[in-house]
This record gives C-alpha cells, sequence and structure tokens, in this order.
C-alpha cells in the first residue's frame, strides 16, 4: 500500500511548540505562568508573550503538561 510523502517524511518534521532546552527555532527563554517550569520558544510566542505583560494581562502561555491539565 503506497505511503504519504507526510507519512514518509514525519520524523524529519521539526519539532513545534515549546521546548525544555534551546534549538534553532525555540531561542527565548519564558516560564510557564502556572508551574513555573523554563520553556524555549519561538519569536512569535516570546512576542505574544511580551505584548500581553505591556497591557496587564496575563501570559497566554501554557507549558503542554498544564495546557493538558487546563483542557480536561
Amino acid at each position: 500500500m503506497p505511503k504519504l510523502r507526510s507519512e514518509l517524511d514525519a520524523d524529519r518534521q521539526p519539532e513545534r511548540g515549546p521546548t525544555m532546552s534551546p534549538t534553532t527555532e525555540n531561542r527565548y527563554e519564558l516560564l510557564c505562568p502556572i508551574c513555573g517550569q523554563k520553556f524555549y520558544v519561538d519569536a512569535a510566542s516570546i512576542a505574544r508573550a511580551r505584548e500581553a505583560a505591556k497591557m496587564g494581562l496575563d501570559i497566554p502561555f501554557r507549558c503542554p503538561d498544564c495546557e493538558d491539565t487546563e483542557s480536561l
């Protein structure tokens, strides 16, 4: 049975979302406001967090574990 290119290259796709260590894309350190763990995020995520902080809002970032817990 033929496979889709996305299935064949699934392990080659770069990881998306926050990471526990810096990567070429995730270079900016950000703490999860719920659990306090340190994660590294991309430029767009850190820009959203900074903008929210300027406006006095909660940071719109949640680590994967806290995000899963909130959705239950």
